[in-house]
């Protein structure tokens, strides 16, 4: 028995929808997905991923506005769950300045400001050689 996270995916609202749940496999689990009433939709995608003991890689989409224009963006970080790695962010990135370069426009342009969290979801990667560490 372990625990799993279902993922529905939304394509045309580009939202995402997370369950955890305990299964005895990854096909279990899958099986749930299915039953579940976000399964109905014909534009969501669904994934299952195995939740690790231990730090993992958490991954954070942020909003920021550029030229009037809202648009988010990712990062990661890593940490015991998702809560430890929204406070995290609320407390050392947001309100930051980062660079996000436009071709063709000003160098000062690319300003732009870390904004409010938009998700946070389970990330595949080397937790260990994250920039950015909550469980320190």
């Amino acid at each position: 028995m372990g625990n799993y996270r279902i993922s529905f995916y939304d394509k045309q609202t580009d939202r995402s929808k997370n369950y955890d749940v305990a299964a005895d496999d990854s096909d279990d689990a899958m099986k749930m997905a299915y039953k579940m009433p976000e399964a109905k939709n014909r534009n969501a995608e669904i994934w299952v991923s195995e939740i690790q003991d231990g730090p993992k890689l958490i991954g954070v989409r942020f909003a920021y506005t550029q030229f009037g224009r809202p648009y988010s963006q990712y990062l990661f970080i890593r940490a015991e769950n998702e809560e430890q790695a929204r406070a995290y962010y609320r407390k050392n990135i947001k309100g930051k300045k980062f660079y996000q370069p436009w071709p063709d426009k000003p160098t000062d342009s690319g300003n732009c400001t870390y904004g409010e969290i938009v998700e946070t979801y389970f990330a595949i990667g080397d937790a260990d050689n994250c920039p950015f560490d909550a469980t320190k």
